[in-house]
């Protein structure tokens, strides 16, 4: 799994389920990268971030791609082009943009989420099948069903209780 295809699912995982209720951590999301809630380029990073989940969803699910989701991420994309440079000792390549702050953070999510569901890591998304889990994660390993521990923990425990509840 690659660094870029983790940090373009991170975004779509902004929301995610406590005790059966949908939660929302794009604000925390948003204070990490440095940007404010509650403003306009708040609701673009939600939209962005909705169009990604849809896109991975239908991924998982195998479905063709909803065409408001596509438009979403390719304009987010095309708001903000890039060009690699090689550094002056040539031992690393930067990513430049033209495109400011929100815009360009955008811009690099939407390129991701791209590279993530038009390359070769699409076959390995995955739904977690924890009870009551709403997050997506790239399969590493033949038998991982959950998008982490917690999440296998929770899926035993929910078997165990199942099979001695009647007992």
């Amino acid at each position: 799994m690659s660094a870029e295809t983790s940090s373009a699912v991170e975004f779509a995982n902004t929301v995610h389920a406590v005790r059966g209720k949908l939660k929302d951590a794009l604000p925390f999301w948003l204070d990490r990268h440095g940007f404010a809630d509650g403003t306009p380029e708040a609701t673009r990073f939600a939209e962005l971030r909705d169009a990604v989940r849809s896109l991975i969803g239908a991924a998982v699910e195998g479905a063709d791609f909803p065409a408001e989701a596509v438009a979403a991420v390719n304009a987010a994309s095309a708001a903000a082009p890039f060009w690699p440079e090689l550094t002056p000792g040539g031992s690393a390549v930067a990513e430049k943009t033209t495109a400011k702050g929100a815009e360009a953070e955008r811009g690099r999510i939407a390129r991701e989420a791209i590279a993530l569901l038009a390359g070769d890591d699409r076959e390995a998304l995955r739904s977690c099948q924890a009870p009551g889990c709403v997050l997506f994660f790239v399969k590493t390993h033949p038998r991982q069903e959950f998008c982490g521990p917690v999440c296998g923990n929770r899926a035993r425990a929910a078997r165990h209780y199942a099979r001695h509840k009647g007992e």
